[in-house]
């Protein structure tokens, strides 16, 4: 299974992990990874339900999009409202 996103294509991080020592007096190094926080999300593309694995980081990027989206077209549905309403007091 690949831990990989197929948003923005995070990956495995490579490091090393340092064990004991003072300062630059370090005893031993070893090798390590880091993976990226990967989670599963249905996500709906052209009317199909599509299984993505997504970084963590792109699921929250991707649900405020979703809520910025949905406010300006509450805003833009009670803009359209007012217009109407003060057209018929004008008439």
């Amino acid at each position: 299974m690949s831990v990989i996103c197929e948003i923005c294509g995070k990956g495995y991080l490579k490091g090393n992990l340092i064990s004991t020592g003072i300062g630059k007096r370090v005893s031993r190094r070893t090798n390590r990874t880091q993976k990226p926080n990967i989670r599963n999300k249905r996500v709906e593309i052209n009317g199909q339900k599509v299984l993505v694995k997504m970084c963590a980081s792109c699921l929250k990027r991707i649900k405020y999009e979703e809520k910025k989206l949905l406010a300006q077209n509450v805003a833009d549905s009670a803009g359209s409202a007012e217009t109407v309403a003060v057209s018929d007091t004008q008439a």
